[in-house]
């Protein structure tokens, strides 16, 4: 077949139908949207707690209190102070 699809073949005539039915419908377009949206805000908190993570590493390299980076941390990312003492405890 040296990767070319046959249209007429039963298979993929069935698999083609399948998939525009689930296209079409329109709860699992809403949940195929979700998905992706959850997805992205996954990534998103990722990086962001990355982010979080290394201003912590390079605070505590620079020689800063546990009290003084928890501060900081709330003024930079806008987190209680609770928060900020779990991400430090956690870098440590």
């Amino acid at each position: 077949m040296e990767n070319q699809i046959d249209p007429s073949d039963q298979l993929v005539m069935q698999i083609q139908s399948e998939m525009k039915r689930i296209r079409e419908d329109p709860l699992r377009r809403h949940g195929f949207m979700k998905y992706e949206l959850d997805l992205m805000d996954a990534r998103r908190e990722g990086r962001l707690e990355g982010k979080e993570e290394g201003a912590i590493e390079a605070l505590i390299q620079l020689g800063f209190e546990t009290e003084q980076i928890a501060t900081k941390l709330t003024k930079m990312y806008n987190i209680s102070h609770d928060e900020a003492l779990k991400l430090i405890q956690k870098v440590k």
